[in-house]
């Protein structure tokens, strides 16, 4: 054989490249979407393997397309491979699905909000949103509420009790329609169908009451763990073998003396007494010596059940311990008079919410609320301590007292004139670190509304009584004065037993706490103590001594009019000079100048307040009186003419105007000593003017001043000492000069009160809180005009114009005056002025209330026929527009889902034997006549209404018919009847003041007036359409970053009540195939998705789709998907293999296809399998 020629061409060779050559040009990178073996590719592949393998399931499994069937229909494209999106938002959507399929037709957030089982329900999504919104602006549906009434505030005017305060209380409590109702439905218990609609469990009542005391499924169907299960129950496990190993974990303050039987700590005293109806035997939990049977309830029946219900609802909304939730319901209930057989009333809802909203403001806790309820606990649960012993800290941290020095509340009567009323007074004022005057005065006022009531009956001291030391003793004193003073009703609520009331004309307690923190917040707003503002408010008290020592601003007052007060004075020798300048004398010689000129000298020689009419000056004014006086009074004189007559009366009365000028001057250097500190950041002084009208408001006039300072400045003996009488003027005019300046008022705003007290929204221009927050009013809307540009001077031009006879201005025009005075939209301020009008409001229009034929039957009726669950699903959807929409689309009764098929079946046999035009009320027929006219009159021309046996419903409300196709048949008169517009007006400042607080809240929540007022207007049987609009105009509102922040813990909400509803509704859906026992982990198997993903996590559809399709095959070859018992076990052995080998994770998967795809990748080390460990190595 020849050796190969050395110069052999090797580019003539065959190569695999030669021989195979590839299209470069048509090749995708290895990044691309479309590449073979990238992400998109891998994700495919999975799902094609996944769906190749459910070919072999028996009917047990749950396939891809009942589990996730979006997955399919996945788009792989560049949003989806690489955007960035909350993988919580992905998971709603996967949990969404099947719940909208057992929603139905109903509206998913509707139906959610209608649902009640589990503890995370019912979720009223819409209304939810609208407190996020809220909470995000920082404002609460509370203070919302209370300042867009026109009554607020309710510490004012003695309007204690409002009605619009209550309604705030119900629905400041944050409590969504569904669940304020299952906590008010007290016939739940007795309902055939309770344990059915409130734990999802069915049978007879015998029967569900033994399958919900089994411990596993009732936790399972309330969503509790088992520490939950424990709090709820006050019980721990004893573990010390007995067939009951639990005990309470109930205990007892050291402060109360030895227990009686009935006071011992137990489960039904404290921590559970609601469940358990405050009687014995408590609900405890059993271990059968059966151990299969596990854990059960015992001591339990449906009413027992009812209250565990709406506990456990209640505690998911407050977010509290279960003890807490159980010492504020408790409370309540029992500062309601109940005593037995307890359950929710509005009012108890009532305490709710203004229990939430002093825990937001001032962190108040359960066991103080329930103290200022009347009820200081006494016992605690767990390792807390009773909160008797919180109070009494410093006592109960030191153990070395003695008996003689410790307090035992025992509710004891005691007598404060007896050596051991003296012990105890003494005990009291050391455990409560307070001083014995202020404990004298507690038990005084105490002492006044216990029964008996004799002078000298002995006195207790209520445990609830420490409640009323929350705050500083002086602004604690404060309150109480201003508040209590005059109102016995209100210091008999916290002095007395607490009570929550019902009735119209009496506040209760829940009234006496808000008008406190109503005060309270609105004082600090204000900038100004409690205690400060009593003292101002306070008069000066009448006093017995003669002489008292005079203050320091009196004194340099003295000191510095001394001088003038001489020349200022109109002695009858001033006077006679005078005359004797004019040659004139008395015609009586009996009688003096001074007795001559009395009506404006007084004896002291003061000039007297002079009335000046409208139009005149005063020196004319003084020039009439002299006239008057001279008349007949001078002496016959031959010189004495007309004008020499006149010459000497002005004379005289510019000689009294001069005295009158320096008399003033006097009293305008009182401006300096009123005013105290000027020196003061932001504290005003006050002008020559204020100190005149402080005098006219005061009923003070110059005269009387000005004796009191030459009586107090020629005293013999020392100046510093006061008259009674000068004591009471001196008080008087600084606690009304302080009233001024604290509220910054000018002489004009001061002048306004004097002269036009009723715009004020005053009867009177006396110092009271009415006085003191219409002060605050003004001056904020002074602000407000300052701030557009605007002077004061405006301001008080707007209330004469309005104000006056000859105003002839429409109610737009007014507005828009207003509207430049607050800096605001005129059809807005228009909009809000129309709340100033509370006339009483009109009841809604029910459908019952319209005209028909005594022979036919009105869609109310058809309502009524329903059961309930068909009603609310009617009712919460829309009402007969609901009807109306699905009765077009019901082609077949027979295939419409059966949630909802009852209603319409037996709607269509209401037409049958209710025929013609179905009667509504006048506003339903507006709303519905015209609906749904594409689809009926393509069922008109496609002739469907054949088939679907049906008709074009048509509409009556009494006086109008029509129908989708024709319209109205018989439209009313369009002539109207001419009716008087009734002109709408802010005519006082009370309602400037209610406009510029709706302002206020619409620039806070970025709503227009009318959807502000819409909001307030939001109840219990509000819609959820209409509480969904609102919550979408909040929203709306909020830029991206509140959006945001709203979103995180509203969409985790959402999702949870999503879990829940799916958890106790799923197992009735044999599609899926879900048991009644499973729990959160075993609907993430279900949905291939962890469902209790938080927003921070974030992913990308793909990635996501991709983590679900290896969870679902790695559960599959881990032999944990059920329905694959009978597949060939060597097919899928050989495809476990290739998935453990190749496809369980991506990169494999990947290197994997690269050496499909392009074999000489094989010669690469990294991507070569089987390699061993030398070769590693090298």
């Amino acid at each position: 054989m020849a050796m190969p020629s050395a110069s052999f061409d090797n580019s003539s060779s065959p190569t695999y490249a030669r021989l195979f050559p590839e299209n470069l040009a048509r090749t995708t990178s290895a990044g691309a979407l479309d590449s073979s073996d990238g992400p998109l590719a891998y994700l495919s592949d999975l799902y094609q393997r996944a769906i190749k393998l459910e070919i072999m399931a028996d009917s047990k499994a749950i396939k891809l397309g009942v589990r996730r069937p979006a997955l399919g229909d996945l788009l792989l494209d560049e949003t989806s491979a690489h955007q960035t999106v909350s993988a919580l938002r992905l998971v709603i959507e996967i949990l969404a699905h099947p719940a909208q399929m057992l929603a139905g037709t109903t509206p998913l957030p509707n139906a959610i909000a209608a649902s009640g089982s589990h503890a995370t329900l019912p979720f009223h999504l819409a209304f939810q949103q609208v407190r996020a919104v809220l909470e995000q602006k920082n404002i609460t549906l509370f203070d919302l509420h209370k300042l867009a009434s026109y009554d607020y505030p309710n510490f004012c005017y003695q309007n204690f009790r409002q009605k619009d305060l209550r309604a705030a209380m119900l629905s400041g409590s944050g409590l969504d329609p569904a669940l304020r109702a299952l906590l008010l439905d007290n016939d739940t218990a007795a309902k055939a169908d309770f344990f059915k609609t409130a734990y999802g469990v069915a049978g007879s009542a015998t029967e569900a009451l033994l399958a919900i005391s089994n411990v596993a499924l009732f936790r399972h169907q309330t969503g509790l763990n088992e520490q939950d299960l424990y709090d709820l129950l006050a019980l721990k496990s004893t573990e010390d073998g007995k067939p009951t190993a639990f005990s309470t974990t109930v205990k007892r303050s050291e402060q109360l003396p030895a227990a009686s039987q009935t006071e011992v700590a137990a489960s039904q005293v404290y921590g559970a007494s609601f469940i358990n109806n405050a009687s014995s035997p408590a609900i405890t939990i059993r271990v059968p010596t059966d151990s299969s049977s596990g854990q059960q309830l015992t001591n339990v029946s449906a009413g027992h059940f009812d209250r565990l219900h709406k506990l456990i609802h209640l505690q998911h909304f407050l977010g509290l311990p279960f003890a807490d939730v159980d010492t504020l319901v408790m409370s309540a209930l029992r500062a309601e008079g109940q005593t037995s057989a307890f359950h929710f009333t509005v009012n108890t809802l009532r305490a709710i919410g203004v229990f939430r909203y002093l825990h937001r403001e001032f962190k108040v806790s359960a066991w103080q609320f329930a103290a200022m309820l009347g009820v200081l606990p006494v016992y605690s649960v767990g390792q807390a301590l009773p909160a008797l012993d919180t109070v009494l800290g410093a006592q109960a941290a030191n153990g070395n007292d003695s008996g003689q020095t410790r307090l035992i509340f025992d509710d004891t009567e005691f007598d404060l004139d007896t050596d051991a009323g003296q012990a105890t007074l003494a005990q009291m004022c050391y455990a409560l670190k307070i001083d014995e005057q202020i404990a004298r005065d507690f038990i005084a006022t105490t002492q006044r509304f216990q029964q008996p009531a004799a002078k000298g009956a002995p006195a207790k001291l209520p445990k609830r009584s420490l409640a009323l030391f929350s705050a500083s003793p002086q602004a604690g004193a404060g309150l109480m004065s201003l508040l209590f003073t005059g109102n016995d009703d209100l210091l008999k609520q916290l002095a007395g037993a607490p009570t929550l009331l019902d009735k119209d004309d009496q506040p209760d307690i829940l009234d006496v706490i808000m008008a406190a923190v109503n005060l309270t917040q609105w004082a600090r707003q204000q900038n100004i103590g409690l205690d400060l503002l009593a003292l101002l408010l306070t008069p000066t008290l009448d006093i017995e001594a003669k002489t008292l020592p005079a203050p320091a601003d009196w004194l340099e007052l003295i000191t510095e009019s001394a001088d003038r007060l001489g020349k200022s004075s109109l002695t009858e020798a001033r006077l006679a000079s005078l005359a004797a300048a004019q040659q004139v004398a008395l015609k009586d010689d009996k009688n003096t100048w001074l007795q001559l000129f009395n009506p404006l000298i007084d004896t002291d020689g003061w000039v007297k307040a002079i009335p000046v009419f409208q139009g005149q000056d005063r020196l004319a004014a003084i020039n009439a009186q002299i006239s008057m006086c001279l008349t007949g009074a001078l002496a016959p004189s031959d010189a004495l003419d007309v004008d020499a007559y006149l010459k000497t009366g002005e004379a005289f009365a510019a000689q009294i105007n001069g005295a009158l000028i320096a008399q003033e001057d006097v009293i305008k250097s009182l401006g300096a000593a009123l005013s105290g500190n000027s020196n003061q950041p932001g504290r005003s002084v006050l002008s020559e003017q204020h100190v005149l009208l402080l005098l006219r408001w005061l009923d003070i006039s110059t005269a009387t001043l000005l004796n009191e300072i030459k009586n107090n400045a020629i005293q013999a003996g020392s100046h510093n000492t006061f008259s009674k009488s000068a004591f009471v003027m001196w008080s008087e005019l600084k606690r009304h000069a302080e009233l001024v300046m604290r509220f910054n008022l000018s002489p004009a705003g001061l002048e306004l009160l004097l002269e036009h007290p009723e715009q004020m929204a005053l009867d009177e221009s006396g110092s009271s809180l009415d006085l003191c927050y219409q002060l605050a009013s003004y001056g904020n809307w002074i602000k407000r005009a300052h701030e557009t540009d605007y002077q004061e001077s405006d301001v008080l031009d707007y209330l004469q114009v309005i104000n006056s006879d000859g105003d002839e201005s429409t109610g737009l025009e007014a507005a828009e005056r207003l509207a430049k005075l607050i800096g605001w939209n005129a059809e807005e301020t228009l909009c809000a002025v129309g709340t100033t009008y509370l006339p009483e409001p009109k009841p809604a229009p029910e459908a019952a209330n319209v005209i028909v034929k005594p022979d036919r039957k009105t869609f109310a009726d058809y309502l009524t026929s329903l059961d309930k669950s068909s009603r609310d699903t009617v009712n919460g959807n829309g009402g007969v527009s609901y009807i109306a929409q699905n009765y077009y689309w019901t082609l077949n009764i027979n295939n419409v889902h059966s949630g909802i098929k009852p209603i319409f079946m037996s709607f269509q046999k209401f037409l049958i034997d209710n025929p013609g035009p179905l009667i509504v009320s006048p506003d339903e027929f507006t709303n519905v006549y015209l609906q749904n006219k594409e689809r009926a009159r393509y069922l008109k021309q496609a002739g469907e209404l054949s088939k679907f046996n049906g008709q074009i419903l048509g509409f009556t409300d009494g006086t109008r018919t029509g129908d989708p196709l024709n319209g109205l048949l018989n439209p009313a008169s369009t002539e109207k009847a001419e009716t008087k517009t009734v002109q709408k007006r802010a005519y006082t400042v009370a309602d400037i003041d209610q406009v510029i607080r709706l302002q206020s809240l619409c620039q806070k929540t970025g709503l227009a007036c009318q959807s502000l007022i819409n909001l307030t207007a939001l109840d219990a049987k509000s819609s959820y359409g209409q509480v969904q609009s609102i919550a979408t105009l909040l929203f709306a509102s909020c830029d991206e970053a509140e959006q945001h922040a709203i979103n995180i813990p509203l969409n985790e909400a959402w999702r949870d009540a999503l879990v829940g509803y799916l958890l106790i509704n799923l197992p009735y859906t044999p599609d899926y195939r879900f048991p009644t026992a499973a729990d959160v982990d075993d609907l993430s198997n279900l949905l291939l998705t962890d469902v209790q993903v938080s927003s921070a996590v974030m992913t990308s559809r793909v990635a996501h789709a991709t983590a679900s399709l290896q969870h679902y095959l790695s559960r599959f070859f881990a032999h944990l998907e059920p329905g694959y018992d009978t597949a060939a076990r060597n097919i899928i052995a050989d495809a476990d293999d290739e998935w453990r080998r190749y496809c369980n994770q991506y990169a494999r998967w990947r290197s994997w296809h690269q050496k499909v795809n392009h074999p000489e990748n094989l010669i690469q080390p990294g991507l070569r399998p089987g390699k061993s460990q030398p070769f590693v190595e090298l």
